[in-house]
């Protein structure tokens, strides 16, 4: 019998990201590809239970293309279709899409706090803990919990729970573990831990891991039955609510006997994790399952395939129980920094970015140093270059250097690789290497922004000599040049950039700047051309502190030298698509706050994808020129609103 439902049956959407068990698809002669159709997706029900979401093909591709556009937000919306209406069918427990185009909505907040439930003994949780909607939150401790899951008929993983442990926290003394890559690849920035702020030291077999019996046998019930078994099963030991005080809940079943071909699999953005045989153990699954519960999408390779990016964990990682020493690539590195403001954020140099702008003659030309070197630069080199593409799709540059924390990467060893990735790199997106580069070599795109012009990628120099090792790197927009442009670039830097003065006398040598260049100070004597890593992509920030909100801002920016603005960034109130347009006017606002005369729309952009309070949320071109001594005023206002610190006075100094 078939019911109809409000779309309120859905608490939320949470779209599930596998990974495949190559060895069994191999043994079974089945095709990898059947694995490569891309996200399922789950309802959310208000008890914490899920149930599959089915419709036509092309209205899955669409919840798919949304998904990795950043405009369905994984545990954080839920969906329906025109008519605000889905339906249940009660013989399989799946939610089925009616023929429509897909509509998304925020997800429907628990209101009143959740009882425990019957049969743990256990106290109330809150439902702080029900909620948890930001799971990518890569710094601070991350408590992690372990469940060893025995079915109906008593098949058990023969690994006990020391063992699990012992691979999962490093509990005793196990080399290679989900704690210590995660802390190696974050320094230290995110721990994971088995100690919660919820006592459930009485259903512990073992440090951070509970054991339970499912209703269910693994034999002849598909994952979608066993899942849901398990969740019961926990919820019931535990008490309450999963979450609860946990960010990622590990299962760990004996092996898959129905709807196999799968190593694990995850929630994205959300707590989930499951995992059959020993899959859990290896170091390279666990990053990329909780990569998944971090809102970290999959890492395809130069064949297109889904998995196939050996640079990163979100591709095809180690099936090892101790060989697992590896990271993530450039894309995902600049969402963890960026996005969620961690991990590579120590200083305004370790993330670069670059506009080539549309008429062609820029150039960026700097050097990078690998993330297994990140807590040694002292020349202030980036770990991650990206350059904007005039579009959400962008490319992310990196030195895939294979020391250290990133000692195993599995292919590109100290390259340069070039990665592309939507959403601005800022949200879940599939990202795809696209080329892997020793020294001497140029990997070129034609047309580069539809301007006639191509764009070249081209290593100078690779130097694994030196302390860090680093690439030199060079990138044009149409053809490549060895030494910079004697004039300013047309179209330069994403961020403010020092140009040199228009009738220089004389262009500063090289000697002049000796001492000085690499200080992270635009010093007089130096310009975008002659010291570009301190004078081209510099930014301007101010604290993304708040305690005020608005529609818009005002802001005057006066330059002591000659600038040009390549982009802003905003603060927004919430998170979300919305509308941001900007106008400017020359000199400053005092006077003209209600006029709009004088004013001219320079940006306006109706999909803004904004990013939640408190983080960055970057914008597109505006390329305006601000000579030495002069002062423009800026205009932002968005749908989304804006938050600011609040200031002593109006038109005083903010940041310089």
């Amino acid at each position: 019998e078939r019911h109809l439902y409000s779309t309120d049956i859905c608490v939320s959407v949470i779209a599930i990201a596998g990974f495949p068990d190559y060895r069994y698809l191999e043994d079974n002669d089945i095709d990898i590809d059947i694995f490569d159709e891309g996200e399922e997706f789950v309802c959310e029900l208000s008890s914490g239970l899920t149930v599959p979401i089915r419709g036509s093909d092309e209205q899955m591709e669409e919840m798919r293309v949304l998904l990795n556009e950043g405009k369905l937000i994984s545990y954080e919306m839920t969906v329906g279709v025109a008519d605000n209406m889905i339906s249940v069918y009660g013989d399989d427990d799946s939610v089925y899409l009616p023929p429509g185009k897909v509509v998304l909505a925020p997800r429907i907040d628990r209101r009143k706090k959740q009882r425990a439930l019957k049969g743990g003994g256990g106290s109330d949780v809150s439902d702080r803990y029900m909620r948890k909607l930001k799971q990518e939150t890569y710094e601070g401790d991350k408590p992690v919990l372990a469940v060893r899951v025995i079915d109906s008929e008593g098949k058990a993983h023969s690994d006990n729970a020391d063992v699990i442990s012992d691979k999962i926290f490093g509990t005793d003394d196990d080399v290679a573990n989900l704690k210590s890559q995660f802390a190696a690849c974050s320094y230290g920035k995110l721990r994971v831990t088995n100690q919660y702020t919820v006592d459930i030291s009485k259903h512990l077999s073992a440090p951070g891991v509970i054991e339970i019996t499912i209703d269910k046998a693994l034999m002849g019930n598909d994952r979608t039955a066993i899942r849901t078994a398990m969740i019961n099963a926990a919820q019931t030991k535990l008490g309450f609510q999963l979450p609860g005080p946990f960010e990622s809940v590990m299962f760990v079943i004996e092996q898959c006997y129905t709807d196999c071909g799968w190593a694990a699999y995850a929630y994205v953005n959300s707590w989930f994790s499951a995992y059959q045989g020993d899959n859990y153990k290896y170091v390279g699954v666990q990053m990329h399952e909780i990569g998944h519960n971090l809102n970290l999408a999959h890492s395809g390779g130069l064949d297109g395939k889904t998995y196939t990016d050996h640079t990163c964990v979100m591709g095809n990682p180690y099936y090892s129980d101790n060989v697992g020493m590896m990271c993530f690539n450039p894309a995902k590195n600049f969402q963890i920094a960026k996005a969620g403001d961690s991990w590579y954020n120590d200083n305004n140099h370790d993330i670069a970015v670059w506009n080539s702008g549309l008429v062609g003659g820029a150039q960026w030309s700097g050097t990078i140093i690998g993330i297994a070197d990140y807590k040694s630069n002292p020349d202030f080199r980036p770990v991650v270059v990206k350059v904007e593409s005039g579009s959400t799709k962008d490319l992310f540059l990196g030195f895939n250097r294979a020391i250290g924390v990133n000692k195993d990467t599995a292919d590109a060893q100290d390259r340069v690789t070039v990665i592309e990735a939507g959403n601005d790199g800022l949200s879940y997106a599939q990202s795809f290497l696209k080329a892997s580069l020793s020294q001497g070599e140029t990997y070129t795109i034609a047309n580069w922004r539809q301007s006639g012009f191509d764009l070249t990628i081209h290593v100078k120099e690779i130097n694994l000599d030196a302390n860090p090792g680093y690439a030199d790197v060079i990138m044009t927009h149409e053809g490549i040049t060895e030494n910079p442009t004697p004039k300013p670039t047309p179209r330069p830097t994403f961020h403010p950039t020092i140009y040199p003065t228009p009738n220089p006398t004389q262009m500063p040598t090289r000697n002049s700047i000796e001492g000085i260049c690499g200080n992270s100070v635009c010093e007089t004597a130096e310009d975008s051309r002659n010291c570009p890593i301190d004078c081209l992509g510099r930014e301007l920030k101010t604290t993304f502190e708040f305690n005020l909100g608005s529609g818009g801002n005002m802001f005057t920016v006066e330059a002591k030298r000659s600038m040009i603005i390549s982009s802003l960034a905003i603060n927004s109130s919430s998170r979300g698509e919305g509308r941001v347009k900007i106008y400017t006017r020359k000199g400053g606002y005092d006077g003209h706050v209600e006029s709009s005369d004088g004013w001219e729309l320079i940006y306006d952009n109706p999909a803004v994808t904004h990013a939640r309070r408190g983080h960055v949320t970057e914008l597109g071109d505006i390329q305006q020129v601000i000579e030495a001594g002069d002062s423009r005023s800026f205009f932002i206002t968005s749908t989304r609103g804006l938050v600011y610190k609040s200031g002593s006075l109006e038109s005083a100094e903010f940041v310089s």
